[in-house]
């Protein structure tokens, strides 16, 4: 039978592996469609290397987090003195502040260029508006953030205690 710590091995990996092509693809799609804005065009390259290198090294320090890597998931290797492991809930934090500062960008990338569309106000606007639904994503990662941070200081792993102990859903 598997460790369920083997098992969140595995998916902190494949999440953090694919959370990156989402981000791509949107930069792609605006790269598609402001091509001839080569300012623009640096900024979605760079974006895109940067969020895919956070997310590289967030799959590295997963897997080689201990030395020797097994103690990730034994609790009586990870005891032993001689087993080093780097600090994990501070690099789950750090992954998750870096996708909610890439969110933001990529969100906020390309207003300017809709901005300067020779549309009426009122279409820039509605444009603009579409684009901002990103940050429904943002807000989603700063709940996902604070359920981490809760999550790596508690005990309880069923997060029953983050709903406020006066609301009861009975």
């Amino acid at each position: 039978m598997t460790d369920p710590r083997q098992l969140q091995m595995v998916v902190g990996n494949f999440y953090t592996a694919t959370l990156p092509f989402a981000k791509i693809s949107i930069l792609a799609f605006y790269l598609r469609v402001f091509e001839q804005q080569k300012v623009f065009k640096i900024l979605c390259y760079a974006t895109a290397a940067f969020v895919a290198a956070y997310a590289t090294s967030g799959v590295i320090v997963i897997i080689w987090s201990c030395n020797p890597i097994e103690a990730s998931w034994r609790l009586a290797i990870a005891a032993l003195p001689t087993t080093k492991c780097v600090n994990r809930p501070m690099n789950y934090l750090a992954q998750a502040s870096l996708n909610i500062i890439s969110d933001i960008f990529i969100v906020c990338l390309p207003i300017p260029l809709v901005w300067k569309l020779q549309m009426p106000i009122r279409q820039r606007l509605s444009l603009i508006a579409v684009f901002a639904l990103g940050f429904v994503v943002c807000i989603i990662s700063i709940i996902r953030l604070k359920s981490v941070a809760f999550l790596l200081t508690s005990t309880d792993l069923t997060c029953k205690r983050i709903q406020s102990p006066k609301r009861s859903i009975y």
